[in-house]
């Protein structure tokens, strides 16, 4: 249903959070580069790319 796939799209993207937070303590120093546009039916899409060193 509707509802199982918005909590598990909500779990996966708490996890990649907890994850993405733990990493970065780890490291130095990082970067990080976002780019935000829309696809020709309005969709709004975000790539992010982050190095850390």
């Amino acid at each position: 249903s509707h509802q199982t796939v918005a909590r598990l799209v909500e779990h996966i993207s708490n996890n990649l959070q907890s994850q993405l937070y733990h990493y970065l303590q780890l490291c130095e120093y990082f970067s990080f580069q976002y780019d935000e546009s829309t696809d020709i039916l309005d969709s709004a899409q975000l790539c992010v790319f982050i190095r850390r060193v």
